[in-house]
């Protein structure tokens, strides 16, 4: 058993979603966007999180150097975990 397997379902994950709630609420930050894997969905659920209403997209862009002698970059690199589609 690895040291994640034994630290899961000890609340662990609940008290940091519920502190970090009450904080971003105590700051006057009331809405907030989650982008996470399904495995912890039971918790943020019970956090009072709920399904939203459109779908995530990402877009990555590559810095662009604004100096007046900088050539533009015309390279379409896709950033490391990020698939083209």
């Amino acid at each position: 058993m690895s040291g994640e397997e034994g630290a899961r379902g000890q609340g662990h994950g609940r008290r940091i979603v519920d502190g970090l709630t009450a904080w971003l609420n105590g700051e006057g930050i009331h809405y907030i966007q989650l982008h996470a894997s399904s495995d912890g969905e039971p918790v943020y659920k019970a956090a009072g999180f709920v399904t939203g209403r459109y779908p995530g997209m990402d877009l990555f862009t590559t810095p662009q150097d604004t100096r007046p002698d900088a050539q533009p970059d015309t390279r379409h690199d896709t950033p490391r975990g990020a698939t083209q589609g």
